[in-house]
């Protein structure tokens, strides 16, 4: 019923009827997860990481649970934490581009622009044409001082989206730092 109430938008009847399953059976790391997520649609993002850790602490191997909680860290500013989850869910499960994204966003966040640009790379090996990845990796480029590859980046995301102004903008002042 849980479900029921997280998909109608009834976050807080959610939250009730998860903590009933948790009277009958504590051991649920489903049911610790789905409390997570519905804390989460409330903002409240302490109480959805202390349940992802608890899901964590009886499913070790489960990528989303690591990946969710990096989400509550990183909402919280706990960049380093947050690193650590995404790159968890990353030793898990290598293949969600997602994961990077936000991990490569926390690299930014924390300023190290190399990490940041070898994520983005990443994702590009899952689609080669991703602009945001191109755009953010380009940006990462001009705060590494490294314009012509920052150069390279903007003009991809030109041929891909030729209305993309952002991109334009950036990749001229790119030409005019000599």
């Amino acid at each position: 019923r849980g479900l029921s109430y997280e998909s109608l938008g009834q976050y807080e009847k959610a939250i009730e009827d998860y903590n009933n399953a948790l009277k009958i059976n504590s051991s649920n790391e489903d049911v610790y997860y789905n409390r997570a997520i519905a804390y989460e649609n409330l903002e409240k993002h302490e109480e959805a990481a202390k349940d992802f850790s608890k899901a964590i602490e009886l499913n070790e191997e489960e990528s989303d649970f690591y990946y969710n909680r990096g989400l509550c860290y990183e909402a919280l500013g706990k960049y380093e934490d947050a690193i650590k989850d995404y790159t968890k869910a990353i030793d898990l499960n290598d293949e969600d581009d997602e994961v990077y994204s936000c991990r490569a966003v926390c690299f930014e966040k924390a300023e190290e622009y190399r990490k940041a640009v070898d994520d983005y790379t990443k994702i590009l090996t899952f689609d080669e044409e991703n602009t945001d990845a191109l755009f953010n990796r380009a940006v990462c480029y001009e705060e590494l001082k490294e314009y012509e590859k920052a150069k390279a980046d903007y003009s991809k995301v030109l041929s891909i989206d030729t209305n993309d102004k952002e991109a334009y903008i950036r990749l001229k002042e790119c030409e005019n730092i000599r």
